[in-house]
């Protein structure tokens, strides 16, 4: 499938932006630190992601947008381009990850009704020095090796994704359930990242807590230099370490409440012990980027 890119350059952000910003100075935002608000183009974030550059973030809105990849300078507050790749359709992009190197992966896998047959996760070759030269090197198709019914019966709606990342040439897949009976946690498959068609491992089941509003898988992130993973819900912040990721029954669990509830699906380790993280926009609250850093949370009771 032959591919065209074209770029859409941003120079300034809407003065409507700035002049909100007074406003956000008087909101609480509880344990994390407010970044940046975001602008309407971003919207309905769902995926953001560093990769060599400390002051760009990719960035991808879900279900409904355009399939459109954008890059926001932290260090000026604003878009400096947007990519978006002819051929490709935004069936419901959840999530972003990276080699470690110069590949950006698209997660295509938003699933709610837990009917899509058409899961994929996009290979996209990221150009930082000429935004204009990206391009898509390949697709990973999958399915889940335990699914047999497009929808399951409502009690084993377990087969949506809105978290990933890339480790050693496989993904890690997060499920956020939507069956009626929430049971407190989301199912880890591993994928293998070629080209071409897999089906998805289930490994472990990581047990977040009961809450349906607040302890349901929204995003995932792997942070190499540590060997740790993070996941995110829409009010709190899991890190693991100490991880058999072999079977993925087995790892050590810290738990950082964020004393702030917003749509959150979109989290990225930054530098040290800090992570960004951004929400989509629910009525007047977001679009926003955070920042948090874990000695500013506190540990399971």
């Amino acid at each position: 499938m032959k591919l065209a890119s074209r770029i859409r350059k941003f120079t300034a952000l809407p003065t409507l932006i700035g002049l909100c910003c007074s406003l956000a100075n008087c909101q609480d935002y509880g344990q994390l630190e407010l970044v940046d608000q975001l602008p309407g183009d971003l919207r309905e974030v769902s995926g953001i992601q560093l990769m060599d550059d400390p002051n760009t973030i990719w960035m991808v809105n879900d279900s409904g947008n355009r399939p459109e990849v954008f890059s926001w300078d932290i260090s000026q507050s604003q878009i400096k381009n947007s990519l978006k790749i002819d051929g490709l359709k935004n069936v419901d992009w959840e999530d972003l990850a990276t080699d470690g190197d110069s590949i950006l992966f698209i997660g295509d896998f938003g699933n709610n009704s837990n009917k899509r047959k058409d899961l994929v996760i996009y290979h996209l070759k990221i150009d930082p020095s000429a935004a204009e030269s990206s391009k898509l090197v390949g697709t990973t198709l999958f399915s889940f090796e335990n699914q047999d019914k497009f929808p399951p019966k409502q009690d084993k709606r377990k087969f949506d994704v809105e978290g990933f990342f890339y480790r050693n040439g496989y993904f890690y897949l997060f499920t956020r359930h939507r069956d009626k009976a929430f049971d407190g946690g989301s199912h880890i498959y591993r994928l293998k990242a070629g080209e071409g068609s897999y089906q998805a491992q289930k490994l472990g089941k990581f047990k977040s807590c009961k809450d349906s509003r607040d302890c349901q898988i929204t995003a995932a992130d792997y942070d190499p230099v540590k060997d740790r993973i993070a996941l995110l819900s829409y009010n709190k912040l899991w890190i693991l370490d100490s991880i058999d990721w072999d079977s993925m029954e087995h790892y050590r669990t810290k738990l950082y409440k964020l004393g702030h509830r917003s749509q959150k699906e979109s989290v990225s380790f930054e530098s040290g012990d800090c992570l960004l993280i951004a929400d989509e926009r629910v009525r007047i609250q977001g679009p926003n980027l955070y920042r948090f850093c874990l000695e500013a949370g506190t540990d399971p009771e």
